[in-house]
């Protein structure tokens, strides 16, 4: 019997729990411990340590197709960092792509945009796969 991936639309909701769970499994393959901080408004999407033991803060964004992703200026100063996650829906399956950036890289991209809307898909695409930028 072979699968089919729904393909109705999908709220936001949904895509976002889809990279979340993305990214803990990527993370975890790669020997990264992560838990996923629960309650009504975390302050982190994942809590993740590293192979050495350096505990970070993670913030995922998800989309379903490349458009522009939403997210807050990051707090100078504050270790964080960001996964950017396409989690495609289409038949039979996609896998995901991943971009990641530094809270500070983040910020010197938009540091001379005073509208700050998030990140554009082109903005994102120099840092696919750049798993390195995490702290061992």
């Amino acid at each position: 019997m072979i699968a089919t991936v729904v393909t109705k639309p999908r709220a936001a909701y949904f895509t976002q729990w889809a990279a979340q769970f993305f990214a803990a499994a990527e993370l975890s393959r790669r020997g990264y411990m992560v838990s996923f901080p629960l309650g009504n408004a975390p302050l982190t999407d994942l809590q993740v340590t590293s192979p050495d033991g350096h505990s970070f803060p993670v913030e995922v964004k998800g989309l379903k197709s490349p458009n522009w992703w939403i997210v807050k200026r990051p707090i100078k100063g504050r270790e964080r960092f960001y996964v950017f996650v396409l989690a495609p829906v289409s038949a039979p399956f996609s896998l995901p792509r991943y971009f990641i950036l530094s809270g500070d890289r983040l910020s010197r991209i938009h540091e001379d945009d005073p509208k700050w809307p998030g990140m554009t898909w082109g903005k994102v695409l120099p840092f696919e796969n750049c798993w390195d930028t995490l702290p061992e």
